[in-house]
């Protein structure tokens, strides 16, 4: 079986009409290819991994529902707008503590911060070692792989090198 380079299969996924060549995809029976089934699951279930790695690590904002539900003192005192702030933050800062991120963050109290910073050499690695257990094989990594799981900024950092990214990520394994 003949390997695409991230360029290569590009060009290819444009030629084709968008239809996806790479080796994760399969046939159906009219001959067509369709990406396999639990491939949007996984990148789904990747992409909640990320914001809550981010959330738990203090990068996270919160939303207007937060705000609503948390910034109330009582039914008798009337807060002005940055005290109602500052106690949603109080109080979602101290369930994140007790562990209850993940509610909050299914319930759509709270949101992973836009802009991540990924010279924190740890969080690269941890990403990147989640990443590749979740492709299962750091062979057939590309470019594409990157942009569908969301960390275009990622590879970026390593300035578009997918080797350089799996490289640190080796270097760094655990014996």
């Amino acid at each position: 079986m003949r390997r695409f380079s991230a360029l290569n299969a590009t060009r290819i996924y444009w030629a084709t009409g968008g239809r996806d060549l790479s080796p994760h995809t399969a046939k159906d029976v009219s001959g067509a290819f369709k990406p396999a089934p639990d491939r949007s699951e996984k990148v789904t279930e990747f992409k909640r991994w990320v914001d809550l790695f981010f959330i738990k690590q203090g990068g996270y904002c919160l939303a207007k529902k937060a705000y609503a539900n948390f910034g109330k003192a009582d039914d008798i005192t009337v807060l002005k707008e940055d005290e109602r702030v500052a106690l949603a933050r109080k109080k979602i800062a101290e369930l994140i503590a007790e562990g209850k991120a993940e509610e909050l963050y299914d319930q759509g109290m709270i949101l992973r911060i836009r802009y991540i910073d990924w010279d924190n050499e740890q969080n690269r690695i941890a990403v990147m070692r989640k990443f590749v257990e979740v492709i299962n094989d750091p062979t057939v990594i590309s470019k594409l792989h990157f942009h569908e799981y969301g960390l275009s900024k990622l590879l970026g950092h390593y300035k578009g090198s997918v080797k350089r990214a799996l490289a640190e990520c080796q270097e760094h394994q655990p014996n």
